[in-house]
């Protein structure tokens, strides 16, 4: 595969002869190789000719969770200019946000041809309780980057659980990855101008060390970023090994924090769900006023 010989020589000239862990970078390309040749064929959007297979309820169902992360957003950060929020130096970052989440939102929303109805289109608070004061000061610039990155990140998680479920639908499969490419580009940006406030904070999420960087809310109320310490990938590649079936990963092993780097997790599901509505709604429920 082209894609293969492209990750061997990624890492390759990102590698060095010392004994150092290997670079991020090198880390993600041996990491994407490994993947592609141990995850199973339902974690890989497969090549399929002619027209998509019918579109069912899942494949909507996922892709309407993300838009309503995806609302919120927009939301927030409409709110946030239309205030004077941000100082001037990061206005043009944050409309840039805004207006690429609103286009995200909108390719969402073209989507009906299975007859499932969209979300209904809320109103929303801030301040992280819709009944009544919350934790959260909508006119405050740090606690909107905060806002901010917890809904980027969040959206761009649905869209990894997306993934194997609309294996299947090359179309939608198509889709949620280049929604997903594109938020994790706007997430990152978030987390840049958040790291001029804080500046543990990275513009890729590291296990679940994220926590010393976020509110109690977000951690023990609604841990947002549960489940990014695993180091499995779709609950096959195991990265903290340094080596599978298919060779060698890594020599030497890198630290825990870039092997949890190198991959977002997807929302942990709760007891039989499939699409993890639980974690979503323990988010936004927060914000959605009734």
């Amino acid at each position: 595969m082209q894609l293969l010989t492209w990750l061997d020589a990624l890492g390759a000239a990102d590698s060095s002869a010392s004994a150092a862990p290997a670079s991020r970078r090198a880390a993600l390309a041996r990491l994407g190789r490994a993947a592609l040749t141990a995850v199973p064929a339902a974690g890989v959007v497969p090549a399929v000719a002619g027209p998509p297979a019918r579109v069912a309820s899942i494949t909507t169902e996922f892709l309407y969770l993300a838009l309503r992360v995806a609302r919120a957003q927009t939301a927030l950060l409409s709110q946030a200019l239309t205030n004077n929020v941000p100082p001037t130096a990061d206005r043009t970052l944050l409309e840039l946000v805004r207006d690429t989440t609103l286009d995200l939102a909108a390719r969402i929303e073209a989507i009906s041809i299975s007859g499932d109805a969209l979300p209904p289109v809320r109103q929303y608070s801030f301040t992280g309780s819709p009944t009544g004061p919350g934790p959260f000061d909508p006119n405050s610039y740090p606690d909107v980057l905060l806002l901010a990155q917890v809904f980027a990140d969040t959206l761009s998680r649905v869209l990894i659980s997306a993934l194997g479920s609309l294996a299947n639908n090359t179309a939608f499969a198509e889709l949620a990855a280049q929604l997903l490419g594109t938020n994790s580009r706007l997430a990152a940006l978030v987390r840049r101008a958040r790291q001029a406030q804080v500046a543990a904070v990275q513009p890729w999420v590291i296990k679940e060390e994220e926590a010393t960087n976020l509110p109690v809310v977000f951690v023990e109320e609604v841990p947002v970023y549960g489940g990014e310490s695993s180091e499995r990938i779709f609950g096959v590649l195991n990265l903290a090994a340094d080596s599978t079936d298919t060779g060698a990963i890594f020599d030497p092993l890198p630290a825990v924090e870039q092997r949890t780097a190198a991959f977002d997790q997807p929302l942990l599901p709760v007891g039989t769900e499939i699409i993890p509505y639980t974690a979503v709604n323990q988010l936004l429920e927060r914000f959605e006023l009734p």
